[in-house]
Formats: structure tokens, sequence, C-alpha cells
């Protein structure tokens, strides 16, 4: 084999997981950062990510400062929760940061399916060569409906939110991305 094959496929890879990890904190910082200003017009909201693991060697965005400041703000709340009892066909062990979404604890206990955690692992392939991470992309149906349900209080307890004024652009565009076919493959992790 050519080393300038090699060096070429090494140079890929690298700027494959660059891009990887680039989108990855883009998307963590706009997550925070939409977070941050809820906080400031006393709106809700859901973040969600792995629990934090018990290795503290191990990176997790819950030992980041500017989480560690937002779990500082009043109405910010932290759920850990295992999405296999809500559905998902392996444990799956779950935190969520909330924002002002009180009842949405009891509505996790209320909508669990399952009493016992499955045993099934997500690591790795399966049979047919998919990753077995690739349908815990999706949250269980229950979870769903629990966080549904939440959202739905939250609006009811402050219906002067839903009187407000759209800006008219801005309601044009979330319309657009309405969708109502969706497809039974789950894309590629």
């Amino acid at each position: 084999m050519c080393a300038c094959y090699i060096i070429h496929n090494i140079i890929y890879l690298y700027i494959y997981i660059y891009i990887q990890v680039a989108t990855g904190n883009e998307l963590l910082l706009f997550s925070m950062e939409l977070l941050f200003s809820l906080v400031c017009v006393q709106g809700f909201g859901v973040f969600e990510h792995p629990q934090e693991p018990d290795d503290e060697t191990r990176p997790s965005i819950w030992r980041l400062a500017m989480t560690r400041l937002l779990m500082r703000f009043p109405g910010v709340e932290l759920i850990d929760l295992a999405q296999g009892l809500l559905g998902a066909w392996s444990p799956k062990p779950t935190r969520l940061l909330t924002l002002n979404l009180p009842t949405l604890r009891a509505q996790l206990r209320e909508h669990q399916i399952s009493k016992e955690l499955p045993k099934r692992s997500a690591i790795g392939k399966g049979s047919d060569g998919s990753w077995k991470t690739s349908p815990l992309k999706e949250y269980p149906t229950a979870m769903n409906r629990a966080l549904a349900f939440s959202f739905c209080q939250w609006f009811h307890a402050h219906p002067s939110c839903a009187d407000e004024d759209m800006d008219p652009d801005f309601y044009a565009r979330c319309c657009s991305m309405i969708s109502r076919a969706f497809g039974t493959t789950i894309g590629p992790d």
C-alpha cells in the first residue's frame, strides 16, 4: 500500500473526527445559550444528555462550568432516569436538566411502562451490521408523552404566553419545518 494513500486516509479520519467534535460543541453551546435565554425570560426548557459517569476521569457535559452555572438558577432541576423504564430497549441512563417544569419528574414516573430495566446492551453492532445505539436516538413514546404533558401543564399555567404576538416570518419558517411524513428507517450514527 502506498504511504500517500495511508497518510491521506489518516488525514481524512482526523478531519472527520474534528468536524464531528466541532458540530457537537456547536450544538451544546447553542443549547446552553438557549437555556440561559429561557432563564432570563422565565420560560421552560429541557436539555438531555447521558448521565454523568461515575469515573471522574471520563468527560461529561455535567462537569462543565457553564452547566454547573446553569444548575444554580431558580427553577432548574436535574432528573436522572433510565429510558428503558419508558420503553427503550436498553437501560439508557439519562440525565435531564429542566427549567421551570416542576411536574416533569412525576410525569416520567407516571408514564413508566416497565418496573424492571431491560437487560439488553446497546454496545457494538447487531447481527444486521447496524449500530445497536441507532434505535436509541429517538426517545421512547412514553417519554415523549411525559414531556408533552409537562409542557402542556406549563402552557396552561402561563396562558398569557399564548397571547403574545409572534413574528410572522419566524412563524412561517417554523410552519415550513413541520413534517408529517415519517420513514421507517433510522439513519446512521
